[in-house]
């Protein structure tokens, strides 16, 4: 791994700009699981920040599950196997983001606490938080590994998005890139 380190702020800006950018896509077929009917009254700065002090997890399972929200995007658009496009956004980012750490925290982490424990600290109920967890696996056809080369480059992808200027430049989805500014 390299040296580029970023920070619980870094991270935070990461997910409030890349759910601004998503907001702009409300397709039809954008539904699933993981929305929510009306936006979550905690702000998702608010909401990682909690995640962050009770997940009791290490810093990496962050980085990795914003990798895996990645994943989920990347796997559910223009594929044929899934019905809809799952992109981060305010009405799903709460789900996406509790499911996606979850997923993480089993996988890197060598002690993490039972489904129950996410649940309550990520305000849903176990029953909900266990079809999440299948559902985003099978989204992700369970592909979690990550290369550490893919861990590096997204620090400083985060790092990018965080740092890309808001005034008079937009960032948008292209089918060739993941994100551009124009």
């Amino acid at each position: 791994m390299d040296k580029t380190d970023i920070s619980l702020y870094d991270m935070i800006s990461y997910a409030i700009r890349v759910t601004d950018i998503n907001k702009e896509y409300d397709l039809e077929n954008n539904y699933s699981s993981f929305t929510s009917k009306k936006t979550q009254s905690i702000t998702i700065k608010d909401y990682f920040k909690r995640l962050f002090n009770f997940a009791n997890c290490s810093e990496e399972c962050f980085t990795i599950a914003l990798i895996y929200i990645n994943r989920i995007e990347e796997k559910t658009t223009n594929n044929k196997k899934h019905p809809g496009i799952i992109l981060f956004k305010p009405k799903n980012a709460h789900r996406l983001l509790i499911t996606a750490l979850l997923i993480a925290i089993k996988y890197r982490d060598d002690i993490y606490q039972y489904n129950n424990y996410y649940a309550k600290i990520g305000g849903i109920l176990i029953e909900e938080l266990n079809k999440l967890e299948l559902e985003f696996l099978k989204y992700i056809e369970y592909d979690l590994y990550v290369r550490p080369i893919t861990f590096d480059n997204f620090k400083k992808y985060i790092m990018f998005v965080k740092s890309a200027p808001q005034v008079d430049n937009k960032i948008t989805r292209d089918s060739n890139d993941y994100c551009k500014i124009v």
